[in-house]
């Protein structure tokens, strides 16, 4: 896999199951890609045939396990949420903008985590 071509994107969706549709121009995450392993299931399929042959499989609960690194930085500007922000949403850091002044996130949220949307953008070529 060529590490060299992977874009992370994330975003937040406005509800379960609603595709967010991150963007590269607006959702980019700058990481390095230590891990990237498919974490999935397969599901045999034994049906009755009337062939001799290798009986299909079935891919379910198909999702990846990402470990990556990312800066930990603001965003240059007092009040105004990092590009970061949303991996901390994800990890369920409560977060509390202070317009014009300042961005925290509290580790002992209990408002629950949002459903993010993690994409990763590979090209082979």
């Amino acid at each position: 896999m060529f590490t060299q071509r992977q874009l992370l994107l994330a975003k937040v969706e406005s509800s379960y199951g609603v595709d967010a549709a991150p963007a590269a121009a607006a959702n980019a995450v700058l990481a390095k890609m230590d891990n990237v392993q498919i974490a999935g299931k397969t599901l045999a399929r034994d049906n009755i045939m009337g062939y001799f042959g290798a009986g299909a499989i079935v891919n379910a609960l198909d999702s990846l396990k990402i470990d990556f690194t990312t800066e930990v930085r603001g965003s240059g500007n007092p009040g105004t949420v990092p590009d970061t922000g949303v991996l901390f949403r994800g990890c369920n850091f409560a977060e509390t903008i202070t317009a014009s002044v300042k961005v925290d996130y509290d580790p002992h949220s209990s408002a629950g985590i949002p459903y993010n949307i993690l994409l990763l953008a590979q090209n082979s070529a």
